[in-house]
């Protein structure tokens, strides 16, 4: 799948900087794809990073749920914005539906987002997808009503167009139990699988941050650590054939590198840290959007699987429920028809 790079975007110029954040939904389930969200946002080259948009444009973003039950769009660790089915707050999905929405609305002013093909056609692309996820669409938003979205989205235009602010993408890959195991095989790890998709994203950004007339803006990318892992320099060239990576700091908590690609004048500054989903605004965003999508494909995979077996459970593919719909799909289906749904890592 590639990234879209579509995107209203407001002339490049001195002064303004591309900020962006990579983050995924799906890391360690056993069932359901990895989905891996990219965000970026043209601002002022005054606001230093993007956790600054928080402030920028409030109050018409906040950073939690309850800044969303006051009117605000939340923008946050997605993690910490889905709420539990049995919460009785309110549809699990209400608050990233919200906010993915308003940034989809102004990237894709076309799109039909009234069902859930439209959504994920707008985020993640033309998607070839194995049978378990094809299913007739489903209305959307389907966790709260369409003039709430829309209310917030008018409000977030304005918000950005005041500041000066366009996001410029807001996109998903998706990769399918199918791709990932292969992946998992060809690369020893889902690590390996995570980055080898970032690295693809690095000459994308690139792209578009000197795409317009104007002075070529600088990238300043920020990715959630996994792990302990401190070191990136020699994936990174290894991976983007032509890369001159400079390494600026690796520490516990945060690595930094400049990074300048073939054929483009405008310099990537990656910075790898811990708790970046929850600390700054465009990795939050893009955490936001894979995990959206991550729900809509776990939606129509409960529903593939409960019509041909309606005592079935739906699962959300993590942990011990994970295990126990393996084992029921298993004794329903036969294991070698559910085997290939199984992660392997």
């Amino acid at each position: 799948m590639n990234v879209s790079d579509m995107g209203p975007g407001v002339r490049a110029g001195s002064g303004r900087v591309l900020y962006a954040g990579i983050d995924e939904a799906g890391y360690g389930p056993r069932l359901g794809p990895l989905c891996i969200g990219v965000c970026a946002f043209e601002a002022p080259e005054h606001l230093g990073t993007s956790s600054s948009l928080w402030t920028e444009l409030a109050p018409v973003v906040g950073r939690s749920l309850a800044d969303a039950r006051a009117g605000c769009l939340a923008i946050a660790d997605s993690k910490k914005l889905k709420r539990s089915n049995a919460s009785g707050l309110g549809h699990a999905i209400a608050e990233l539906e919200r906010s993915v929405h308003a940034v989809l609305r102004m990237l894709h002013p076309e799109a039909r987002l009234s069902d859930d093909t439209g959504v994920l056609g707008a985020i993640a692309g033309d998607l070839e997808l194995p049978d378990w996820y094809r299913a007739e669409p489903i209305p959307c938003p389907a966790g709260t009503t369409e003039e709430h979205v829309s209310l917030g989205a008018r409000r977030f235009q304005a918000a950005c167009v005041r500041k000066g602010v366009a996001p410029r993408i807001l996109s998903t890959v998706v990769v399918d139990e199918t791709r990932f195991n292969s992946g998992v095989d060809a690369e020893g790890s889902k690590a390996a699988i995570s980055m080898s998709v970032i690295a693809a994203m690095l000459p994308r950004l690139a792209r578009m941050a000197s795409a317009d007339s104007g002075p070529a803006q600088t990238v300043k990318l920020v990715l959630d650590r996994q792990g302990g892992r401190t070191r990136y320099a020699d994936e990174i060239r290894s991976r983007v054939p032509g890369s001159s990576v400079r390494v600026l700091e690796e520490a516990a908590e945060r690595s930094m590198y400049r990074i300048d690609l073939p054929e483009s004048v405008s310099p990537i500054e990656l910075t790898v840290a811990v708790g970046a989903d929850r600390s700054d605004f465009c990795v939050s965003l893009a955490s936001m959007g894979a995990k959206l999508v991550r729900e809509l494909l776990m939606e129509r995979f409960n529903r593939h699987w409960h019509t041909r077996c309606a005592e079935l459970k739906p699962t959300a593919g993590y942990g011990t429920d994970a295990g126990r719909w393996i084992r029921e799909a298993s004794d329903r289906f036969g294991r070698r028809e559910i085997t290939p749904l199984v992660r392997k890592a």
